[in-house]
Parts: C-alpha cells; structure tokens; sequence
C-alpha cells in the first residue's frame, strides 16, 4: 500500500511539473531575457530594494512591483511601479511616496534555432505619475534589443542593447538621446538556480561626465517550478551609480 501511495505521489509530482511550463523571472537583473511569458499565465514580481552613497550623500529605499501579462505567444505587456520611495537626500529632509509608472511592451522576433540567437524588441515609456520630489516630473521613452548566447552548456550571456530618450533639465523643453547596455553572464544549476554577474551602462549626454556605470553580483533560486526567491548585492563604478544597492525580492507565476 505504502508502494502504490509512493508511486503515485511520484506520477502527480512529475505531471505538475511537466505541466508548469519554462519561464524565466523578469528581476532582479537589468538585462531582460528574449522571452515572454507562457500564454495562460501572468508574472507577478516583487522586490524590496536599498541603494545607499557614502556618508552625506542620498539613500533610497523602493519596493518595485511588476505585472507581466503575456498576449500573445510572442508578445508581452509589462506594467512597474513603487507603491513606497523613500529617499534622504544630502542637503533636505527625507521624503517617501510613490514613484512613477512605468510600461512596457516586449515582443520576441526570432525565437533562434541552429546558428541564430533569440532576439526581442522591448519598447517602453515612463509616465510621471510619482510623488512630488521623488517623480521625474517628465516623461521618458526607450527601446532595447535583447538576446541570448549559450556558448556552452548550462552557461548563458544575456545581451542588451538600448536607446532611450530623456527630457532635457534645466535648458528648455524637448529630449535627449542617450545610449544603454548591459550583459548578464550566469550559470544554470539544473534549473534551481541561476548565479549571475552583470555589467551595466548608460550615457548621459545632456550631463558630461555622468555616465552610469554598475557591477552586481546576484542570483535567481527556483522554489518551486512557480516561485522563485532573488538576492542581488552591487557597486557603482563610476558617481551616477550608487556606492552600494542590495535587493531581495520574489517571482510568481499564475495561472489565469
């Protein structure tokens, strides 16, 4: 009897996860994969995140919520905000709110296959709606370029590659056009884990010599086959970036 009950907890445990399809959590790295979501399912991430500057300059503390909500089989929406920002500039008092809301639109091109790479086209736009102090004030937009190398088993390097135009401060109305990229390279740990390193960077034309250049070190543990648990530790390389950001945070996968 107690055979028979084994087995057939065995039978149920490799049908659910055979019937949980692959999916890959959208945090906590800036590098976005060349996937979406499976049709059927919505994402739902949440982080808590710390960045702090050396004595005398501003901490800032989010919690950053992401809704994924796939369309099609190759197209994705994505809707990211901070219900609580909290941030303690140098020279003012602190001040918490909301922050802006951001939405995005990814939509594999090429699923890759033989020599060809995975490419996706994320478009997205960050609308002003955050507290006074701690919102842009203005809108911005962007578009990037994903893909994915596997040059060897169980390893994986995410590339980015990105535009984004962001409102002029301080000298009129109107836009700049700023360049971005990131690589990711980590590890697959026979799908429980996913170690990775990435470096991150972003221009800042209308500001010389503000480029945003950051280090991070994190990883990805896959609890369940629909939940996953993030950690992430970083440095700024250059004054832009923060001293210090450290980030926890977990990914769910829903059935609708």
């Amino acid at each position: 009897m107690r055979t028979l009950l084994f087995a057939t907890l065995l039978v149920l445990g490799a049908r659910a996860r055979a019937e949980t399809p692959t999916w890959v959590p959208d945090r906590p790295n800036a590098t976005v994969a060349p996937v979406v979501l499976p049709l059927g399912y919505v994402g739902l991430d949440i982080g808590l995140r710390y960045e702090g500057d050396r004595p005398g300059d501003e901490d800032r503390l989010s919690v950053p919520i992401k809704l994924r909500y796939p369309v099609t089989a190759r197209w994705e929406l994505q809707v990211t905000a901070s219900p609580l920002d909290w941030e303690d500039p140098p020279h003012d008092d602190a001040r918490m709110g909301v922050s802006d809301l951001a939405v995005a639109s990814r939509t594999v091109l090429t699923e890759g296959g033989g020599w060809r790479p995975p490419l996706a086209l994320e478009l997205g736009a960050t609308i002003p709606t955050g507290s006074i102090g701690l919102g842009s004030g203005s809108p911005s937009f962007y578009a990037l370029l994903a893909t994915e190398i596997t040059p060897w088993e169980a390893v994986w390097l995410d590339l980015n590659l990105g535009l984004s135009l962001e409102p002029l401060r301080g000298v009129g109305r109107g836009f700049v056009a700023d360049e971005f990229a990131s690589a990711a390279l980590g590890l697959d740990l026979a799908g429980l884990a996913l170690p990775y390193l990435e470096l991150s960077w972003a221009a800042a034309h209308a500001e010389p010599g503000a480029d945003f250049l950051q280090l991070e070190l994190g990883t990805v543990w896959f609890v369940t086959e629909r939940v996953a648990l993030d950690a992430i530790v970083s440095t700024g390389l250059t004054a832009p970036a923060p001293d210090l950001a450290v980030a926890f945070g977990v990914s769910v996968l829903l059935e609708r």
